[in-house]
């Protein structure tokens, strides 16, 4: 009778991808993590771009402001105290009238969040969900 003995090749093979998915259980949630602080560091560095856009705009204002800018001065007086004028007549337009936001044109649009783009693996799913994670490194490491 003829035994069929598996060569030292199989065992390698099963050593060689055992740690193969260890270092990937190690590797790809230290990847996605540099990947999570580098968008925030993008969403940081947006959030700083329009905190600086919206300082000078509110520099610019405040430079007319102290110049007593003859224009602001009147949007001012009609928008805060509901003056106008002596010469000029007030402007009725059908309908209900709105509220003269006078400061829209200030405030910058709010900044939009960078997208994060994942890969979506399956090999990234086991390795970083946390309940599957310590069952991956278990199998690998047997």
């Amino acid at each position: 009778m003829v035994t069929l003995r598996p060569g030292p090749i199989a065992g390698w093979l099963f050593t060689l991808s055992g740690a193969a998915l260890l270092i990937c259980a190690v590797l790809i949630p230290t990847a996605d993590d540099l990947d999570g602080a580098r968008w925030q560091l993008k969403r940081t560095l947006a959030l700083e771009t329009h905190a600086l856009d919206r300082i000078q705009r509110h520099e610019r204002y405040l430079a007319a402001l102290d110049e007593q800018d003859a224009g602001l001065t009147i949007a001012l007086a009609g928008a805060q105290l509901n003056l106008i004028p002596a010469g000029n007549g007030a402007l009725i337009a059908p309908g209900r009238p709105a509220d003269l936001d006078l400061f829209a044109s200030i405030e910058p649009p709010p900044p939009a969040d960078p997208p994060r783009i994942r890969a979506g693996s399956i090999l990234e799913y086991l390795t970083t969900d946390p309940s599957i994670r310590l069952w991956v490194i278990a199998g690998s490491a047997v």
